[in-house]
């Protein structure tokens, strides 16, 4: 079951993030990481022009999705996160 935090429902409102966007990266994300730092995980969908990132802990087997957005910089965002050991690919 794929959970919300309320900051996650009020990222996704003010990013016009759908969440059928958020379901459909985390069911086929086209690349996956372990954030270390806070102990949380990176699903990432490109997706047009740009890239959809969500952020999400695992709960036995359900899923709370943390935070979410689009970037036009993911490959920046991640090589500075795996270059400095925040994230590791999964």
């Amino acid at each position: 079951m794929i959970n919300y935090t309320e900051h996650a429902l009020y990222q996704m409102k003010v990013r016009s993030v759908s969440k059928e966007m958020v379901e459909y990266t985390l069911n086929g994300p086209d690349k996956i990481y372990e954030d270390l730092q806070y102990n949380n995980f990176v699903c990432i969908k490109y997706v047009h022009n740009a890239t959809l990132l969500v952020f999400f802990s695992k709960i036995g087997m359900d899923i709370m999705v943390i935070s979410t957005f689009y970037t036009t910089k993911a490959d920046k965002v991640i090589e500075g996160k795996v270059r400095r050991g925040i994230w590791k690919k999964v």
